[in-house]
């Protein structure tokens, strides 16, 4: 038989799970795992890509989720993006049509 080889541990960073809803000009989403005061950047889609618009910081929602919450005064598509740190990486919510 051949010995038993164990391979060693490696860390695997995962994105932030980020969603993203709108009722009328207001806009709000949950994030996992939350890491409550970080800040969520509201984005808006303009001609090359995206731009940040506003930016607020993540409240606590229960169960290991944190919430956030804008309100926008333009049409147009809009995301939620959370940055990075040091467990996970950056999470982007889906795009969302305002009017």
């Amino acid at each position: 038989t051949s010995p038993r080889t164990v391979s060693a541990e490696v860390d695997v960073l995962v994105k932030k799970s980020v969603t993203i809803a709108a009722r009328g000009s207001r806009i709000s989403g949950l994030v996992a795992p939350a890491h409550n005061g970080d800040p969520v950047e509201l984005q808006r889609r303009v001609r090359h890509g995206y731009r940040t618009v506003a930016t607020g910081p993540l409240a606590d929602a229960g169960n290991a989720r944190g919430i956030y919450r804008f309100t926008v005064r333009r049409s147009g598509v809009y995301r939620a993006r959370v940055p990075g740190d040091a467990d996970h990486l950056t999470g982007t919510s889906p795009s969302r049509r305002i009017r």
